[in-house]
């Protein structure tokens, strides 16, 4: 072990000399004190400050770490080999496998250590930010119960788009061969099925004005302690645009009530009487005054107070929006803008702890890749390779993005994607300024995924593959005298 350690601190030495590492660390400097003390909300609200400030500042933080950390494996691998130093390391009684887990470790030491640092700073510079800023109680009220938390999130009970697209599409062939009194007519059934397709997905986002929509949450647990957070942002007339104006709905909440059993000897009463999960029924109430005005493109939240007994028995919520626009228009509900259902189960500090651990998990990923790819190959080469490596990641989230697959491209393009992801990292994966920045939980379950998933499933082969290559690899043959 003490080889080990003084790889780690003749690394870490040498990381410190590096030019590139004291421009990122100016940068690192620049996202976490500047950001969060300078940056400003468009309309000056306090949620709008707290969430640009650790959206931007966290952001920043991730990528520059991770590039350094990248930069960083793959310089210590290959300077000591040009610079002929390795000869004289591998002289001395430290395997080669020593050199290669020491100087992984340093680098990745030393930017988790950059990475606690700087995550320290951006968050007591937000919170003292928060607490000194000239903010109306209403809104410290809101930042507190919305964003410094860890709500976890709900989502609704949705049908299979592929299911409804399936459906629909053979009703409109049907339709169509009637029309034509054909059971042979000319169709283009893979442009057809695409139409169809799109044609439900903009169903499920739209609602008419005078239209209602029901909204079924399950995985709600019955003893809640705390208020359910009710977030959603509707659009009016188009999704997206500069045109959005003020519009109304009303939203109703579900109440389970029991069904009174009926004493009745009667067959046919008796048939009435229901059993089990059915011994209940749901009434509708108002949330607040009945009909809310809203703004169009923005999110808003409603409070569901525990006391009013909105989980059923089967662990379901039940809600119900009405589009009541007086000017006739239709709203539209992304799927990521909600309705969803939000539960505090964390603080702030806590959540904020999960999204460090995360970035510390992308900084080892980076730099376990860095040192893989430059135990072979040299530095810039080594940098190209991770980083198309981490494109190709994204590229193949898209190539399995599709349901209908009506030619051999489109089942090539499946296979080809879904093989991609088995042994790519989809670095999108490891973005954590969004969730935080909306107070959404990083539960550890999805801590404990991604470490599994992406560092020992996907990282740990190919950093043990760079480990073979260094021990196999002849020194000599880098001399180019």
């Amino acid at each position: 072990m003490r080889g080990f350690f003084a790889i780690i601190k003749l690394t870490l030495r040498e990381s410190n000399r590096s030019n590139i590492f004291k421009l990122l660390l100016f940068f690192l400097v620049l996202a976490s004190i500047l950001i969060p003390w300078t940056v400003g909300s468009a309309d000056g609200d306090a949620s709008g400050y707290v969430q640009v400030a650790l959206l931007y500042s966290l952001q920043s933080i991730s990528w520059i770490l991770a590039l350094s950390a990248l930069w960083l494996g793959a310089s210590v691998m290959t300077r000591d080999v040009e610079n002929y130093r390795i000869h004289l390391a591998v002289t001395k009684p430290v395997s080669r496998w020593t050199i290669y887990c020491g100087k992984f470790a340093a680098v990745s030491l030393l930017n988790i250590f950059l990475l606690a640092v700087a995550s320290a700073v951006v968050y007591f510079g937000v919170v003292y930010q928060f607490n000194h800023r000239k903010f109306s109680e209403k809104e410290r009220t809101k930042v507190q119960n919305e964003v410094l938390v860890g709500r976890r999130v709900f989502l609704p009970d949705r049908e299979d788009i592929s299911t409804l697209t399936t459906m629909k599409y053979n009703e409109k062939l049907d339709a169509l061969r009637k029309g034509n009194n054909s059971q042979d007519i000319e169709v283009d059934h893979s442009k057809l099925y695409e139409e169809v397709r799109k044609e439900v997905i903009a169903d499920m986002a739209k609602l008419k004005a005078g239209d209602a929509r029901t909204f079924v949450f399950s995985g709600i647990p019955q003893d809640l302690k705390s208020p359910l957070y009710l977030r959603f942002r509707p659009y009016i007339d188009e999704i997206g645009g500069n045109k959005q104006r003020p519009t109304y709905g009303a939203w109703q909440l579900g109440i389970p009530r029991d069904v009174v059993k009926s004493t009745a000897k009667n067959v046919f009463e008796a048939s009435k009487q229901t059993e089990g999960e059915n011994d209940f029924q749901i009434y509708l109430y108002p949330i607040g005054d009945g009909v809310q005005t809203m703004q169009g493109g923005e999110f808003h939240e409603l409070v569901l107070l525990p006391e009013w007994k909105m989980v059923t028995k089967d662990n379901k919520v039940h809600l119900l929006y009405m589009n009541l626009d007086t000017k006739e228009g239709t709203q539209f509900f992304q799927i990521a803008d909600g309705p969803k259902l939000l539960m505090k189960v964390s603080s702030f500090a806590g959540n904020f702890f999960r999204g460090t651990v995360v970035t510390a998990l992308l900084i080892m990923m980076m730099a376990a890749l860095g040192c893989a790819a430059a135990a072979y190959f040299s530095m810039p080469t080594a940098i190209f390779l991770i980083i198309s490596y981490l494109l190709f990641g994204g590229f193949a989230l898209y190539l399995v993005d599709t349901t209908y697959f009506g030619t051999a491209g489109d089942y090539i393009g499946y296979y080809v994607g879904k093989f991609l992801l088995f042994i790519i990292i989809p670095i999108q994966n490891f973005d954590i300024s969004t969730p935080l920045s909306n107070g959404e939980l990083i539960e550890w379950s999805e801590v404990g995924k991604i470490f599994l998933f992406y560092f020992v499933l996907r990282t740990l082969p190919w950093f043990l593959l760079g480990g073979f290559l260094y021990r196999r690899r002849e020194m000599g043959l880098v001399t180019r005298r």
